[in-house]
């Protein structure tokens, strides 16, 4: 919920966030509480909730969730991680209840369309989390410093605890990482920066295909991890996972 760069028309955006929440339960007993959490980052770090019931095969769609479900002011700049939770099931699932995120911009300069990236919402037991994968490792291929894109890594916790993680970075073809840091998440801490220059402190250009890992080496928190590929020309980003690393890969 926050201006931004200026798009390709030269326009300044404004980016938003939508949120559909799906109940696919088909029973009377399917019905579920769902709870939203804002964890500001760039504010107080007070914790703003709120609730929606969702009756079975019920879709509820915010199209600015901070706005309709948090109390965020029109026009106000923050960031952070909405943390969701329905009723449980036994085996801790989401409890049958569907999540897609849409963080969008419309174009001023159009009044038509939007830039947008898309991102399901996963619950860190059964998602794409250190909780399950090979000693907490996630991996994604295909970050970019280049003309024509940047990277941006961001990286959650959502376990409740903290994380020290370290972030490598390896080039096409190479089993020896280009650069490594170590980073530590706090208790449901949010991090987000460039990745090569910022993060891992590289001045090197045209660098595609690179292979990115973090690997959890303390605390006992969760995280979650994604790259933000950004295009540098419509400053359009895509959102994608860092997955768990397969089992006996070593990185």
């Amino acid at each position: 919920h926050s201006a931004g760069a200026p798009l390709a028309s030269g326009e300044s955006p404004f980016w938003r966030t939508r949120v559909t929440l799906t109940n696919t339960g088909t029973t009377a007993a399917d019905q579920r509480e769902v709870t939203l959490e804002y964890l500001e980052t760039n504010g107080s770090g007070v914790i703003r909730q709120s609730s929606a019931t969702l009756t079975p095969k019920a879709v509820a769609h915010f199209e600015d969730v901070l706005e309709q479900k948090v109390g965020i002011l029109p026009g106000e700049n923050t960031y952070g991680t909405i943390r969701i939770q329905a009723t449980q099931n036994s085996d801790a699932s989401w409890g049958g209840v569907d999540v897609q995120t849409e963080t969008y911009t419309v174009d001023p300069a159009q009044g038509v369309g939007d830039y947008k990236t898309g991102m399901e919402g996963y619950a860190y037991f059964h998602g794409y989390s250190s909780f399950q994968s090979n000693l907490g490792t996630m991996t994604f291929d295909g970050a970019e410093s280049s003309s024509a894109y940047r990277t941006n890594l961001i990286l959650s916790e959502v376990g409740g605890d903290y994380c020290d993680v370290v972030v490598a970075a390896y080039l096409p073809g190479s089993f020896v990482p280009v650069a490594t840091v170590t980073k530590r998440i706090p208790q449901y801490g949010y991090f987000s920066d460039e990745l090569f220059r910022n993060i891992l402190g590289l001045n090197l250009s045209e660098l595609t295909d690179v292979r990115v890992v973090v690997r959890q080496v303390g605390g006992n928190g969760v995280f979650l991890a994604f790259a933000s590929k950004i295009d540098l020309v419509s400053g359009d980003p895509a959102n994608i996972f860092l997955r768990p690393a397969a089992a006996g890969t070593g990185r």
